[in-house]
């Protein structure tokens, strides 16, 4: 644990869960060293090091002599989810921010947001939703450029995805008295944990901040998978996606991962792996849900032609030459064999994911469960 010292309350604690990722939490720091320069007391930044084996704490060393820093590290790797909700036990400021450890604050984010703080405790918000931008596009789109005020109760405002961590900002009572709850019974957070952290406060705050204007970048630094992990990963966000429409629909959530590309590069794999054929069909069956729930009634139809299509020999086949080229000109595409530890988890979390998929597809009745 980082040392104590006598300072102020903070009033913005960035709250950063880290895993084996030194060389990009080092970037990450040195960002908010910049962005933090000339606040004062007003920031803190506190670190959760899940026990990693790399340099991490080394790196954490370095930075605690130069910014406020609260490190705390597990003694055993505890999982994302269970990591992240030690953050705000941790933390002093009066709210908390989630970031990834490896993504990047844009310049004057953070004093923008230390502003946003001054009008959610005007207007008694618990929670800030924070828009963000990927490599390559801005991930929400919305109709104004001032932080605005919503109530649940409202859908006046445009579809928000706050699955992403960095979008994550909570009035740090809100989220204890959250975590109390879930750490008594009274709540199971899945997979997203911290989205549904956010969503549970926003529900007993009945307001959501939102904060328009792009404040984090997510830095994709590639990522290759095998053929296993990338649809267990499609498997978690389409159960998600149905997941958040079920128990959340005041919300006026934007579904992740439901493009016609995404599907497509599944049914290619799965027509090149014939062992993942069956875990193929049960996301393509919470994807097309997702859509139909969405309005999406034309990508249904389509996708519905094209698993169709695709039991033909020969339609088969030029899916897997066209997703052979595809992947030579898409990194993220290429192919790696699961190492030992993983094919292991896969072997055991993909049935279970099956089962999971299965048991939510069988529910017919939705309830907002808070």
């Amino acid at each position: 644990m980082g040392a104590k010292n006598n300072r102020k309350k903070p009033r913005l604690s960035i709250c950063i869960p880290t895993y084996n990722r030194a060389s990009k939490l080092n970037r990450l720091l040195g960002n908010l060293y910049e962005e933090t320069s000339g606040l004062n007391d007003s920031v803190e930044v506190c670190i959760s090091d899940n026990a990693s084996q790399d340099n991490t704490q080394e790196i954490v060393a370095t930075w605690m002599k130069k910014m406020p820093i609260i490190s705390s590290r597990n003694h055993t790797n505890l999982g994302f989810d269970a990591n992240a909700f030690l953050l705000p036990t941790i933390a002093h400021g009066d709210f908390i921010w989630y970031s990834g450890d490896d993504d990047i604050f844009f310049k004057g984010a953070i004093k923008r947001i230390l502003n946003d703080l001054e009008e959610a405790d005007c207007e008694k918000i618990d929670v800030i939703m924070v828009n963000y931008f990927s490599n390559v596009r801005g991930l929400n789109k919305v109709l104004f450029d001032r932080f605005v005020s919503v109530s649940i109760n409202s859908k006046r405002y445009p579809p928000l995805d706050p699955s992403f961590i960095g979008s994550v900002c909570i009035r740090r009572k809100a989220a204890l008295k959250t975590l109390l709850s879930i750490k008594s019974g009274g709540l199971k957070l899945g997979a997203f944990a911290h989205t549904r952290l956010f969503l549970e406060c926003a529900f007993r705050s009945k307001n959501i901040g939102v904060e328009p204007n792009y404040c984090v970048r997510i830095i994709s630094d590639g990522g290759i998978f095998s053929f296993e992990k990338r649809l267990y990963m499609d498997a978690i966000v389409q159960r998600y996606n149905l997941e958040m429409d079920a128990h959340y629909p005041w919300f006026n959530f934007r579904p992740i991962a439901s493009t016609f590309g995404s599907y497509l590069t599944r049914a290619a794999i799965a027509s090149e792996e014939p062992a993942l054929e069956s875990f193929h069909q049960i996301i393509f069956l919470m994807h097309t849900e997702s859509l139909k729930r969405s309005g999406k009634k034309n990508m249904v139809l389509a996708m519905r032609i094209m698993e169709q299509i695709r039991r033909n020999p020969i339609a088969k086949a030029f899916l897997c030459i066209f997703f052979e080229v595809l992947r030579r000109v898409h990194p993220n595409l290429r192919d790696i064999a699961p190492n030992k530890a993983e094919l292991e988890f896969l072997r055991k979390e993909i049935p279970a994911e099956i089962a999971r998929a299965e048991s939510l597809l069988r529910t017919k009745d939705y309830e907002t469960k808070v």
